[in-house]
């Protein structure tokens, strides 16, 4: 399998976060993901959807922007991508890539997104968002009947 030849580095911080680096030697682009693993598979029976709150949860603590749709125009507008949230069945994703050449853009989208994840309170919308979650996962829940 291709993957066992990456020589991936894994760190971790003191804080216990644990971070892994591929380094690609001429890469026009850097490549950064965060996971909180915390997905389904870590659920308890009948107590679904906790990650998948957390998706739609974290975009509203965003900090530096209104909205989530500004901070990905203007990401995008300096030639990065941005997802911000994808939920799996092992947990939630954000993720974002900027030309190698654009560090400040780089350090700025991580400086956001890792505040949006572990330095922000919960700010309003929560009662919104688990409404939107717990409707999708009842429609998605019968489409499987």
């Amino acid at each position: 399998m291709w993957i066992k030849n990456l020589l991936w580095q894994k760190y971790y911080l003191q804080n216990g976060l644990e971070v892994w680096i591929l380094p690609v030697e001429g890469a026009p682009i850097e490549r950064f993901s965060c996971v909180v693993f915390g997905g389904a598979r870590f659920d308890e029976p009948h107590a679904h959807g906790g990650a998948h709150l957390l998706e739609h949860v974290m975009p509203e603590n965003l900090m530096s922007f209104k909205s989530a749709e500004a901070f990905e125009q203007m990401v995008e507008e300096e030639g990065g991508s941005l997802m911000l949230g994808g939920t799996t069945f092992e947990g939630v994703h954000w993720a974002w890539s900027a030309p190698t050449d654009s560090k400040d853009l780089l350090i700025g989208v991580t400086d956001e997104i890792g505040a949006m994840i572990f330095k922000n309170p919960l700010r309003s919308g929560l009662r919104k968002e688990k409404n939107i979650v717990l409707s999708q996962t009842f429609y998605h829940q019968n489409k499987l009947k």
